[in-house]
């Protein structure tokens, strides 16, 4: 197949998120012989430049609003909206894909989902955050043409523009028709929670499936600690943020009966406040706990270096991986079941799940797993097949690839549509 793959942020510009996922999945299809091209924003990272020798990437959309790009009135959102679109067709033009394979869109614009189901372009949505739930509705161009009740300047702008015919010219090439006409045929989210949210908000999905974020269970893997090994060295990975649980972690250490003789590494990143108030706790507490920072190369052996993850984040992440590389590398984990982790988590088979900020509950957690070696050993047992089941790689693309031949498959005879002048 050839797939045009339509992504807000892309690697080296991506935030952890849609655009590294989209990176793997593009690399993943052109190694399994199909030919690919991805449309990005041009939104970059200050310092980093442009990939050297970057080919098969187009970064020329214009972001609105998010990551920092302004908020722009209507007459230059006109220009971007068009200039946005006509970048689309004239791509779609000039590579003719078969299926195109759509993933974030937030601060892009949302006409263009309107001009690949105008153009009839078999697509399959990838949907791992809220642009579909809470975008479509917020997409400052759609709702400028559509809102009910505008302000009397709005209204009465969109009046001149609808009776002097510029909507119609407008609508030519980047569409303002309702939210509402939108037909998503082949879409799937990255979690079951995520797809009922967006119903929940009036989203039509039809059948939509759920695909899950992947794990290179080839990068992280490892063996389960034999019950002969007692557990001490335990593991957060991740923000050093008040909405992760850090600080409740560090708690949980306090509380421990006396007797009990551990360590904690916390490796990870964060605000400048948030990093001193940690370390003052640390100091105060007189707690063995050591700050440390990684790459992403180096995670798989920051895990197996460990005996156990604390992973207890109060926030729904709707990226995170950390827990599910740590189960792939054979540790137990201790979980807050919020968001996704809880479609993948069950208390007390492959993992202990608390409530977020519990501190008791977390406290009393570590405990049972560090005096009781069978059931550290069961778990992690049980976590790692979890993950080599559900989530390896091989299995996540292979129903990746299987949207997408279904897209194709299940797409109705393209419309005849006039070429695009430009």
């Amino acid at each position: 197949m050839r797939i045009l793959f339509l992504s807000n942020l892309y690697p080296p510009y991506d935030l952890g998120g849609d655009g590294l996922i989209c990176a793997n999945v593009n690399r993943a299809m052109s190694a399994r012989g199909h030919v690919t091209h991805v449309l990005t924003s041009s939104h970059d990272v200050a310092g980093l430049g442009l990939p050297p020798g970057e080919v098969g990437v187009d970064r020329v959309l214009r972001m609105h609003g998010l990551y920092q790009h302004p908020w722009l009135g209507i007459r230059e959102l006109r220009e971007l909206e068009m200039f946005n679109n006509q970048k689309l067709h004239l791509l779609i033009e000039q590579f003719k894909p078969d299926v195109v394979h759509v993933a974030s869109l937030s601060g892009l614009s949302k006409s263009l989902v309107l001009t690949l189901q105008r153009l009839g372009i078999p697509t399959a949505y990838f949907v791992s955050d809220h642009w579909v739930a809470l975008g479509l509705r917020a997409d400052v161009w759609l709702d400028w043409w559509n809102r009910p009740f505008p302000s009397k300047p709005a209204r009465l702008c969109r009046t001149v523009w609808t009776m002097s015919g510029i909507r119609r010219v407008c609508d030519r090439v980047a569409p303002t028709d309702p939210v509402e006409s939108i037909e998503f045929s082949r879409i799937a989210f990255s979690s079951v929670a995520l797809r009922e949210f967006t119903v929940r908000n009036g989203i039509a999905v039809g059948d939509a499936a759920v695909v899950r974020h992947s794990v290179d269970t080839v990068r992280f893997s490892g063996t389960p600690s034999p019950v002969t090994r007692p557990l001490v060295k335990w593991l957060y990975a991740g923000r050093l943020a008040d909405d992760q649980g850090v600080l409740a972690v560090l708690r949980a250490m306090v509380t421990l009966p006396g007797q009990v003789s551990c360590s904690l590494c916390i490796c990870g990143t964060g605000g400048s406040d948030e990093t001193s108030r940690l370390h003052a706790f640390v100091e105060e507490h007189r707690l063995s706990v050591t700050f440390i920072r990684a790459t992403a190369e180096e995670m798989p052996g920051i895990y197996r270096a460990h005996d156990a993850l604390l992973y207890v984040s109060k926030a729904v992440d709707l990226f995170a991986q950390v827990h599910l590389e740590a189960m792939a590398c054979g540790l137990p984990v201790i979980a807050a079941a919020v968001g996704r982790s809880a479609e993948l988590l069950r208390d007390g088979e492959n993992a202990l799940l608390v409530a977020p900020g519990d501190v008791e509950a977390m406290a009393c957690a570590m405990s049972k797993l560090m005096s009781d070696p069978a059931l550290r050993l069961r778990l992690a047992a049980a976590g790692q097949r979890t993950v080599r089941e559900q989530l390896a790689e091989s299995l996540i693309l292979d129903q990746v690839e299987d949207c997408l031949k279904r897209a194709v498959a299940e797409a109705p005879s393209r419309p005849s549509v006039a070429p695009f002048v430009h």
